[in-house]
């Protein structure tokens, strides 16, 4: 036994329940009705026995129907059906063809495996088995040992369905260990990646309200010439930036776009109307929206803008629209903030999408779409059963197999052509060996379980010609059983539905072959060694059935719990996004665009918009460089105090080793001949260059010589210098 807990997880023990229940109809219909049916008309003194047999049996139903587990319940089982036997055999009023009495242990042995602890488990089972096989030995011997192939028969062929629910059991008992900690491991995991992905999302949110509301202040109070313009800007950006959560869980999109200034800058026409969705969906598109307008007035030079809402079928459609001059989306620059931060990911962190059409000289079409457009479902991985399930569910059909192999040596000498038949059922029991092996390393494929189904046809057939014309003992049919281990490692390898198809042409072969070889009247007597053969197909599939619902529940479970978390984390993350800002965007442009805001600076001073394009060109850099690359951000505000009017092209996108290259292609620069001095930083193939305007001969000469000792080139002319410094 290698269970490990003495109260199972709700699916595992609903899995126990399930295997006890269809052992429950196996052992009706193999054992308890055909003993009814022996008893009936037999003097009352029988009845006390048969009722304590019927009883264990009852209360074996309910114990597995309760979900209250009841430490005692096996124990009053199995004294209930010892007793019971043993007035039966007492009395002599029972047939040895008809008593298995380890059929009836079946259902004990899943109640002490749904209700004892390891130990009392082991215990039960040890000491259930040894009752188990003292009864069938006093059963079938009447008291006398005398060691034919029959007595023998009876004693190996009772360990096998002893054995197999046993494993099945243990197998169901590993399986939910082996899981509960891999869905620890994958919580945790989960966990940890949705810190990760929140934190991330937290940085890409803190970046898009700082391009999208305080870049924008900041660029108004720089440039525009409109005083009420710039000071309307700053107070929408600082309300957006301080503006705590609303307390409307739902919204329509264009509510927020009547209040959005961008609208009116781009004169843009609002059509269409929206269905409520959720705020933070709305807030979102909306977002989104404001950027490609504000991309409309910076960019596109258009007569004419319309945003097109729409609602149909649960999905949100907004379209932005423009005639204007338009561009090549083929060579948009990759690290475009508006494109690809403010917009794409936008919508895909509410689950929506982004695409943009355009052309030059045919204006821009946005698309944005909520929610997005379902990707193609994969196959369901439960459908089959993975490695551990594989190995652990293989060792279920052993029993049977090495079962068959002792009762061919037992039985087969009885039959008609023994050598023929023997050599026949080896080879079908070699051909099951041999797909248990490979099974519990690899999947088996169509022509594999095409070859175990004709093999388990092939046992049972030669069996069952070889079979006199009168059964003296229903164990000369015993590749009922042997070729139904076959069937078991057929459906392990099946799809639910078709092992169901399986076991039912598996019984209609078996019954098919008992009618057509002895005759109908013959069948209820056989019909132990029918429907105990597919019996032990059918308590395989349920077993299989229940494990991969159960694999598929955690499945959904653990990806439920792995989204809640994410959500958690990036809500808590969300809500603190000036952790992810920094101390230039706290301490000098929230507090600069808040004084514009209150009135309490002016935006024509020329202080003011000398101070706000020097922010708006720094935090720039901080959005393209993003927050790893602190020293480069340092480095570019230390080369405009020396007095360059730098501009860079550099971003967060482009190689580590570029970025370093930019660093001392900054150190060599020094400081300008006179201020203002424009110089611009960027990448070039696999070159770093900054290109000067108008240098002097002495810049020239320091420039060569600094250049050389790195291993790059100067070209210098009177318009303009090339510096360059390869990329390691």
């Amino acid at each position: 036994m290698t269970s490990t807990t003495s109260s199972p997880a709700r699916g595992v023990d609903l899995t126990l329940r399930v295997l006890g229940l269809s052992t429950l109809v196996v052992v009706s219909i193999t054992e308890t009705w055909p003993l009814v049916q022996a008893l009936a008309g037999r003097p009352a003194a029988s009845q006390p026995g048969l009722l304590l047999v019927l009883l264990s049996q009852v209360l074996a139903l309910l114990g597995l129907a309760l979900r209250r587990r009841l430490a005692a319940l096996p124990w009053l089982l199995l004294a209930l059906l010892v007793a019971g036997i043993w007035l039966l055999e007492r009395g002599g009023l029972v047939p040895p063809d008809t008593l298995v009495p380890g059929y009836w242990a079946l259902p004990l042995l899943v109640a002490a495996l749904r209700s004892l602890p390891r130990r009392g488990a082991a215990g039960y089972v040890g000491f259930t088995v040894v009752c188990v096989l003292a009864l069938v030995a006093a059963v079938v011997t009447g008291g006398s040992w005398a060691p034919d192939a029959v007595q023998i028969s009876d004693l190996v062929w009772i360990a096998q369905p002893l054995a197999e629910v046993l494993l099945f059991g243990d197998a169901v008992i590993m399986m939910a260990a082996a899981r509960d900690a891999a869905r620890r491991r994958r919580a945790e995991g989960a966990l940890r990646q949705a810190r990760r992905e929140a934190e991330a999302h937290a940085r890409r949110e803190a970046a898009r309200m700082l391009h999208d509301h305080v870049l924008h202040a900041l660029h108004a109070l720089a440039r525009s010439q409109s005083r009420e313009l710039a000071v309307d800007t700053c107070r929408n950006a600082y309300g957006a930036v301080t503006r705590s959560g609303s307390a409307v869980e739902v919204c329509r999109v264009e509510d927020l776009l009547r209040d959005d200034p961008a609208l009116a800058q781009a004169g843009a026409r609002l059509e269409g109307r929206s269905e409520p969705v959720p705020r933070a969906v709305a807030e979102g598109i909306a977002a989104a929206v404001h950027e490609a307008l504000a991309n409309v007035v910076r960019h596109a030079g258009a007569s004419s803008c319309t945003v097109r809402l729409a609602h149909h079928a649960g999905t949100l459609a907004v379209e932005v629209a423009d005639d204007g001059a338009g561009f090549d989306p083929a060579r948009l620059p990759a690290g475009r903030l508006g494109m690809g931060r403010s917009i794409v990911e936008r919508m895909q962190d509410i689950g929506g999408q982004a695409e943009t059409w355009s052309q030059p000289g045919r204006g821009t079409r946005v698309t944005l779409g909520w929610p997005a457009a379902a990707e193609k479902p994969v196959e369901d991985w439960t459908a089959a059963p993975d490695r551990l399930v594989r190995r652990v569910f293989t060792r279920t059909a052993w029993p049977g197999l090495l079962t068959g192999i002792v009762m061919t040596f037992l039985m087969g000498p009885r039959l008609a052509h023994p050598v023929a038949t023997m050599a026949t059922a080896l080879a079908v029991l070699a051909v099951g060996c041999f797909f248990a092996v490979r099974l519990a390393r690899h999947p088996l494929g169509h022509l594999s379980l095409v070859v175990l189904w004709f093999a388990a046809l092939a046992g049972w057939l030669v069996n069952l010609l070889a079979v006199p014309e009168v059964v003296t003992h229903d164990y000369l049919l015993w590749m009922a059983w042997g070729s139904s281990a076959l069937v078991h490692l057929l459906i392990q390898s099946a799809r639910s539905r078709t092992g169901a198809l399986v076991v039912a042409a598996w019984l209609a072969v078996q019954v098919t072959g008992v009618v057509h070889r002895f005759g109908a009247e013959e069948l209820v007597r056989l019909s132990s060694v029918v429907t105990a053969g597919a019996g032990e197909s059918l308590v395989t599939l349920l077993a299989l059935v229940a494990m991969r619902r159960l694999a598929a529940q955690e499945a959904v479970a653990a990806e439920q719990s792995a989204e809640l978390g994410a959500a958690v984390a990036r809500l808590e993350l969300t809500s603190q996004l000036d952790q992810f800002w920094s101390r230039r965007v706290t301490n000098e442009a929230l507090p600069l665009v808040h004084d514009i805001a209150r009135g309490a600076l002016q935006p024509g001073d020329p202080g003011v918009r000398e101070r706000a394009q020097q922010l708006e060109v720094a935090l720039r850099d901080e959005l393209m460089l993003g927050p790893h690359h602190a020293d480069l951000v340092a480095a570019l505000g230390a080369a405009r105090r020396n007095g360059w009017q730098l501009t860079s092209t550099l971003s967060a996108d482009d190689p580590a080793a570029s970025l370093a290259q930019a660093r001392r292609l900054l150190a060599v620069l020094g400081s300008p001949e006179r201020p203002g001095q424009p110089v611009t930083l960027t990448t070039s193939g696999n070159r770093m260059a900054a290109v000067v305007l108008q240098p002097t001969p002495r810049q020239g000469s320091a420039w060569q010589g600094s250049l050389t000792e790195l291993g790059g080139t100067a070209e210098v002319d009177e318009a303009f210098a090339r510096l360059r410094l390869p990329v390691a």
